[in-house]
């Protein structure tokens, strides 16, 4: 029992070793809405659609900045 807590612990404390370039280890990625340097760019989603700022989906995001 003891090398398997061992081992989930190692595989949960590596996960920032294997992450893919644009990610970091916070889980946030540059395209996304829930990166903290987007928020400008997620709030001028939701003043255009009259939505709440929680209420901007990725696929709103990427229309508008990413697919274009």
């Amino acid at each position: 029992m003891k090398a398997i807590l061992i081992l989930i612990a190692t595989i949960i404390l590596s996960g920032c070793a294997i992450v893919k370039e644009t990610e970091t280890c916070t889980g946030y990625w540059p395209d996304s809405i829930l990166n903290p340097d987007n928020k400008e760019y997620v709030a001028e989603i939701a003043y255009n659609l009259g939505i709440d700022n929680t209420e901007v989906t990725q696929e709103q995001f990427n229309e508008r900045y990413i697919n274009q």
